[in-house]
């Protein structure tokens, strides 16, 4: 009997500890919940205010696609108008401004006519420059030419006489001789060199002479109708060069003078003359001291 009661005792004293730890395990449950409905309801209050900033940035939206649709109807009438007075202005610049057009497809006949001239005034220039080159090699005759040509005459080289001339009068004239003589290789190569030119020179300028046509044309047509255009006065630069380039004529006509000048001159190899005997002068000879005439006696002049 006694075991009997203290086995139930001691269930009744479990059942009690049980019962104990299982409510409190209950309200720890119950407050994590309840923070955790609240941490929700914050959470639902802030989504709240994001939904609120978003329908204001919806209307927002809203009012700028409005405006932005109201300037586009503006652009699209500003445009249209536009349009219109471009069409206007357009046929009022054709029927006003076509001379102007012509103009520049004169501007673009310019451009290409440089073109085409270009090489050729290139050639032209090398031509002149040759040609400064030969006229000073002209002048540099012309300078020995003239000395050659004062020492023969102060030696007298045409008059030596044998026994009367100096050797060294005469070694000098044939020195001056030898030099002319020598001369006449260069004289002969610059006439040669000359003529090459003359030939280069009108060989290009036949090549030229359409393009000089054309330019000509263009010069007119340009002082005619475009007086306003820049390009007038790359023409008329282009006229003065060609104009100037004939003259390169006259400059070979005026070399090849010169060289035929200096071949004038007569520079021949030194001879020496025999020397001529005196004749007999008769004198009248006077007596002083009867002063009278006598008979005229034969008296030989040294």
């Amino acid at each position: 009997m006694t075991k009997r009661l203290t086995l139930a005792i001691s269930v009744l004293f479990f059942f009690c500890l049980g019962g104990a730890a299982q409510a409190e395990s209950l309200f720890e449950q119950c407050q994590q919940k309840k923070r955790d409905i609240a941490e929700m309801e914050d959470q639902a209050k802030q989504i709240d205010g994001e939904m609120a900033d978003l329908d204001m940035q919806i209307r927002d939206l809203a009012r700028k696609k409005q405006e932005l649709l109201r300037e586009k109807a503006n652009k699209s009438r500003e445009k249209k108008r536009l349009e219109r007075k471009i069409r206007v202005d357009r046929a009022m610049m054709n029927r006003s401004c076509s001379g102007l057009r012509q103009c520049e497809a004169y501007e673009r006949k310019i451009d290409q006519l440089k073109e085409r001239i270009r090489p050729l005034s290139e050639r032209l220039r090398r031509i002149r420059q040759e040609i400064r080159e030969r006229g000073s090699e002209v002048r540099q005759l012309e300078r020995e030419t003239r000395k050659i040509e004062s020492s023969y005459s102060k030696l007298n080289c045409d008059g030596l006489v044998a026994g009367q001339s100096s050797q060294s009068t005469i070694d000098r004239c044939s020195d001056l001789f030898s030099d002319w003589n020598r001369m006449q290789k260069d004289i002969n190569s610059l006439q040669s060199s000359m003529s090459a030119l003359r030939n280069r020179y009108r060989s290009v300028m036949r090549k030229m002479r359409r393009h000089n046509t054309e330019l000509a044309r263009l010069l007119r047509k340009m002082r005619a109708s475009c007086g306003h255009s820049d390009r007038l006065a790359d023409l008329r630069r282009m006229k003065e060069e060609q104009d100037d380039f004939r003259g390169i004529d006259d400059e070979l006509d005026d070399m090849e003078s010169s060289v035929r000048k200096i071949r004038t001159l007569k520079i021949v190899k030194p001879k020496l003359k025999k020397a001529l005997k005196k004749k007999p002068v008769l004198r009248p000879v006077k007596d002083k001291r009867k002063k009278r005439r006598r008979r005229p006696t034969l008296k030989k002049v040294d």
